[in-house]
């Protein structure tokens, strides 16, 4: 599998060395949304501690900013791979009776989308933009973050694996000016990798093997130029 995704990073990087016959415009994009985790069998506790057994995972306030270049294969298609940084994870905190517990799960990664568009003209300098495509990830930490009485702890997660696959599907709008692109964009990205491994020591509680994977949906605005 790290070969796959290392193939898949390699093609991406060969993408957006320019060939001679295709248009190609670069871009830079960033946005914000909510990204969360989703367990096959709704249980974090083999990945995350026996305290998820009181504890409901929720979604966290991600971000991510990165590049683009799009090669204009026709009037209406092109072919776009981008360079992202992204935060992913979930929150699981919870408000009691009497206390408050902080219990958030934060994984930054290198992603690499490579993304197929379909440019749709609505008017003369706005069109309708809808994509699709696989994307590949590298992971650059991993950290949970909880406080419970008052004691706050950061603490690496050494179970979450090296890379991230999946699929991104949007859709947006470019309003072309004199000198480029203005781009609003909704994308969500959804996780298709077992993200997680259980840690050591770890008493599998079902015979069941559960699988954990990221999920987010971004609210994105940028330019081309």
């Amino acid at each position: 599998m790290k070969k796959i995704v290392a193939g898949f990073i390699f093609a991406s990087v060969l993408a957006v060395i320019p060939a001679p016959s295709v248009f190609a415009d670069w871009g830079i994009k960033g946005g914000a949304g909510i990204s969360g985790l989703d367990s096959a069998a709704g249980d974090f506790r083999h990945y995350l501690g026996y305290e998820m057994d009181w504890l409901r995972m929720g979604n966290l306030l991600t971000y991510q900013i990165g590049v683009s270049k799009s090669f204009s294969l026709s009037e209406k298609f092109q072919i776009q791979p981008e360079l992202f940084y992204s935060v992913l994870g979930g929150d699981a905190s919870e408000e009691f009776l009497f206390e408050s517990v902080i219990f958030k799960i934060k994984m930054s990664y290198l992603e690499f989308p490579l993304l197929f568009r379909y440019r749709i003209p609505l008017i003369s300098n706005l069109k309708l933009i809808l994509y699709l495509g696989p994307y590949a990830a590298l992971k650059l930490k991993a950290q949970k973050h909880t406080e419970i009485w008052g004691e706050k702890e950061d603490s690496a997660l050494p179970n979450v694996k090296n890379y991230d696959y999946g699929i991104v599907l949007g859709i947006g709008t470019e309003f072309e000016l004199r000198s480029g692109c203005l781009i609003l964009e909704v994308r969500s990205n959804w996780g298709m990798a077992d993200i997680m491994n259980m840690p050591a020591g770890y008493i599998r509680l079902y015979e069941e093997k559960d699988r954990i994977r990221n999920f987010a949906v971004v609210f994105m605005t940028g330019y081309q130029f």
